[in-house]
């Protein structure tokens, strides 16, 4: 799913001048791959990655998806969002050769241990713990299929989000 999806080829194209010795497009593919089958923190992926054959398959050594790359993989992402997004929501469009028959709009929360982003602030997550938390947006077409997302400060409420990015 993930080389047929396009992301791989996005992801690498994007994000070519901050890549080293392992595409960003790799780290992004574990840690899909990682929430899919076993989801946990960015410390757990590390521990469970050498005990997959990702390795093997990525053609990347266990010790090179660590803290420092996982973070890096991180921003960079970040870094390249708006254009990715775009990019995604065409190329999912021309795939079904059509306009989108309905969209959905999905918010949520994410809570860290510790500190966490400086837009994380405390408050009630959707679990009814009191956490350092971020919001999330997420549109997405009538398949589930991801077109935008949107990550917003912990101390905002979900239903006073704009359609706009500007505000």
């Amino acid at each position: 799913a993930w080389e047929q999806s396009g992301l791989k080829e996005m992801l690498d194209e994007l994000t070519v001048a901050k890549q080293v010795d392992v595409p960003t497009s790799h780290i992004v593919a574990a840690l899909l791959v990682h929430r899919c089958l076993s989801a946990g923190s960015k410390l757990h992926a590390q521990r469970w990655f050498p005990t997959t054959a990702l390795p093997m398959l990525l053609g990347m050594q266990p010790a090179k998806f660590n803290n420092s790359r996982v973070h890096r993989a991180l921003t960079a992402l970040d870094q390249v969002s708006e254009p990715l997004q775009e990019r995604l929501a065409k190329t999912i469009a021309d795939s079904q050769g059509s306009r989108f028959i309905s969209l959905f709009l999905d918010a949520t929360d994410t809570w860290f241990v510790g500190k966490g982003p400086d837009m994380a602030h405390r408050g009630l997550t959707k679990e009814g713990l009191f956490r350092e938390k971020v919001g999330i947006a997420l549109l997405c077409n009538e398949d589930g299929q991801p077109l935008r997302w949107l990550s917003f400060p912990g101390n905002v409420n979900e239903s006073k989000l704009s359609c706009s990015r500007a505000e």
